[in-house]
Order: C-alpha cells, then sequence, then structure tokens
C-alpha cells in the first residue's frame, strides 16, 4: 500500500538479517500507520560489535552517516547472528 504523503515519523533499523526481519515485521504491524515509515539499512552477514576486517562494513561510521542523511526520530539497532562470535 502506497502512503499518500510521506511519513511525519522515521524509524532506522540497522543491523544484520535479524535487523531486515524486525524492519519487516514492523512494516507488517505499523501498515495502517502511515505516518511512521520504516527505514530499513541492513547489511546481511555483518556483525556490530565484533568488525571483521574482511567486512567493508564499519558500523560506526555508516550509522554517522545514515543518521546524518536520513534524519530519523528513532533509531533500533539490532545485534545479532554475527555478533556470536
Amino acid at each position: 500500500k502506497k502512503a499518500e504523503a510521506p511519513p511525519t515519523i522515521r524509524i532506522l533499523v540497522l543491523g544484520d538479517s535479524m535487523a531486515d526481519w524486525l524492519a519487516y515485521g514492523l512494516e507488517e504491524q505499523l501498515a495502517e500507520t502511515p505516518e511512521i515509515g520504516i527505514l530499513r539499512k541492513h547489511r546481511a552477514l555483518s556483525g556490530l560489535i565484533r568488525y571483521d576486517q574482511k567486512s567493508d562494513t564499519e558500523w560506526p561510521k555508516v550509522a554517522r552517516e545514515l543518521i546524518a542523511a536520513e534524519k530519523p526520530q528513532a533509531v533500533i539497532v539490532l545485534v545479532g547472528v554475527q555478533d556470536r562470535q
């Protein structure tokens, strides 16, 4: 369902593949609330706590840039599967 007006409240969801599922659930639950928009910014197979030198995702930098660009009213960070190492 396409919103007629852009959302006035934006929630940024960051993390790995589990964050993607969280964002999907939030979108589903908030489908009847068009003033709230979910911004999915996940990277599958990436960890937030343990930085892997092989990874191109440096989460602190990515988070700062996304927050500055998107200006969300709330940020949800999900520490997930890849952070059990």
